[in-house]
């Protein structure tokens, strides 16, 4: 509704809109170990009726026509069994569950206008969103809806705005906005790591990440369950954009002048739980059955996948300048030519979770001055030869535009349209949140599965045993072996791209118009990650791993470029 408050002076407008979402939640399934499982007896789940073939479990690992003692099975695997996840009477442990979706979304808006003279007017606008989503477990306490958090989102925008009449054929208008999102996921309590015996760590010590395949290895096979979901945790995003902007609008004769400006300042603000739950990973490497492996406590593919918390503060600076003139040459024929000078300030990480590789360095062993302990080739802000922020400035980026519009015969039958423009694109805020993660900041750790790391005691046998919890920064950082480190280039530039049109409209009759239009766009600078220390193949991967670094999974690590080029900083 709208109207005016002061005849002729001051008006108002507001808008409200509530949209509300039920949906029955679809059914889906899992697998998670029954009774007879739980008690040791694996003979109708390594069945035909199960598997669709009957398999035998190793004798090696303590198995006896596919039953086992179960002092033998994982005390932590039992317990999330027996004390959280759904019981079942399918005897191959198949499980039904919905995730119900129960969302609430508002929209508002308000809007004042004020008549300051006759040559100027002022304007106000707040616009707010919400959605709100409970959490799923507390509409359907399930365990394996873990996987889906809930929300609790508000974005909110505020704009003013000042129009000036200077003249009949000048005018000049202002603008400055604050945007600010916050954005809130939300897990429910649990269990954690602690809760089931686990001999780890937990950043969120009652909240469990599990992740197996849910479906078999091929056709048929019962599979496993989920529980958790890293992107589901708990955790909260704050952004903020202030932004300023002014034109100056002229008319001189046949032309159409504006020139104007815009700066602005964004920010971001991350603190997310991704992997600092620590996410423990099964396959079946080691009996062929997934929910055998689980039993077993056998971590599979990469074993724990743990980091600190993603911390992400970073802040981006803009600002672009432009003039353009749409010039009508003639009655028939009008050209619009601008010309927009955009430099590229990067994203600035405030919190300092930054850092380059330089190859050079690396094979000459240079070390950092400020963390000694990292690897040879690593450099961080401080270091000799650190590039301010990390990237390099670029202040000569200008976007050039035209377009055309003509009548060929002036009888207002026939139009070529045609157009070119470049436009420039950058980051969102957390484009660089994995680097956190990285080590000194977050040193996310990756074992492997094998060796004598279980569900258990997954640090076992890791060299120099659980990094968890970390100083993060510390002067003499430990920095675990393979890591996974993310590097920026100093040389980075922003995507730009190029885009053209061309329409040509005829009338035929004056029932009958036809058209034609061609568009086409061509991206630049496309903001990817690159492996820069990829596997390198060796030799076939022979009969029980051997030699090392053989073209195998489990070997890797052993394969990476820069553990080959110089062992003791590749690793």
């Amino acid at each position: 509704m709208g109207g005016p408050i002061k005849k002729d002076k001051l008006f108002f407008f507001a808008g409200y809109q509530g949209t509300t979402t039920r949906t029955a939640p679809p059914t889906q399934f899992a697998f998670v170990p029954t009774a007879q499982m739980i008690a040791g007896d694996f003979t109708t789940y390594a069945s035909a009726l199960c598997q669709g073939k009957n398999i035998t479990l190793p004798a090696s690992l303590g198995f006896n026509n596919n039953k086992i003692d179960p002092a033998l099975l994982s005390p932590a695997a039992v317990a999330t069994a027996t004390k959280y996840l759904p019981k079942t009477n399918d005897p191959c442990g198949k499980t039904f569950f919905g995730i119900p979706t129960n969302q609430n979304e508002i929209q508002g808006v308000t809007r004042f206008d004020y008549q300051l003279s006759d040559k100027q007017t002022l304007f106000g606008r707040y616009i707010a969103t919400t959605y709100h989503q409970p959490i799923p477990y507390t509409l359907a306490p399930n365990v394996l809806v873990t996987t889906t958090g809930g929300r609790d989102n508000l974005a909110q925008t505020y704009t003013i705005g000042d129009t000036y009449l200077i003249s009949a054929t000048t005018v000049n208008s202002f603008r400055a906005a604050f945007n600010r999102t916050a954005i809130q996921r939300a897990a429910v309590d649990d269990f954690g790591p602690p809760d089931v015996g686990i001999n780890a760590f937990s950043y969120t010590p009652h909240y469990m990440q599990i992740s197996m395949a849910v479906g078999g290895a091929s056709g048929g096979q019962a599979g496993g369950f989920n529980v958790g979901n890293g992107t589901e945790s708990n955790s909260n995003f704050r952004g903020n954009t202030y932004e300023i902007g002014d034109s100056l609008s002229l008319v001189r004769g046949s032309h159409a002048f504006v020139f104007g400006g815009e700066g602005a300042m964004w920010n971001s603000a991350s603190y997310a739980n991704v992997r600092s739950p620590g996410t423990y990973n099964f396959d079946n490497h080691l009996t062929g059955l997934i929910l055998a492996d689980f039993m077993m406590g056998a971590l599979g593919g990469v074993g724990l996948d743990e980091a600190e918390p993603n911390t992400l503060f970073t802040r981006q600076w803009y600002m672009g300048l432009y003039a353009q003139d749409t010039w009508k040459i003639s009655t028939h024929l009008t050209l619009n030519y601008g010309l927009r000078w955009e430099p590229w300030f990067p994203v600035i990480v405030t919190n300092g979770a930054i850092m380059q590789f330089n190859l050079n360095r690396f094979l000459a062993g240079t070390k950092s001055t400020v963390f000694p302990t990292a690897p040879a080739g690593v450099i961080y802000g401080g270091d000799p030869g650190y590039t301010d922020a990390g990237i390099n400035k670029r202040w000569g980026k200008t976007a050039p535009r035209v377009g055309i519009a003509w009548d060929p015969k002036g009888d207002g039958k026939m139009t070529i349209r045609a157009s070119y423009g470049m436009f420039f694109d950058y980051p969102n805020g957390q484009s660089y949140i994995n680097m956190t993660i990285s080590p000194p900041f977050g040193d996310e750790t990756r074992t492997q599965a094998g060796g004598a790391r279980s569900l258990d005691n997954p640090w076992n046998g890791f060299p120099g045993g659980n990094p968890f919890p970390i100083i993060p920064n510390s002067k003499n950082a430990v920095f675990v072996p393979f890591g996974p480190f993310l590097s920026v280039d100093p040389n980075l530039n922003n995507p730009s791209v190029n885009s053209w049109n061309l329409t040509i409209q005829k009338q035929i009759s004056t029932a009958w118009v036809i058209s034609g239009s061609y568009i086409g766009s061509q991206t630049e600078h496309l903001l990817l990650t690159n492996a820069l220390n990829s596997s390198q193949y060796t030799a076939a991967c022979p009969v029980g791993l051997n030699p090392i670094p053989a073209t195998c999974t489990q070997t890797v690590n052993q394969r990476r470029l820069l553990d080959l080029l110089r062992p003791s900083d590749g690793q």
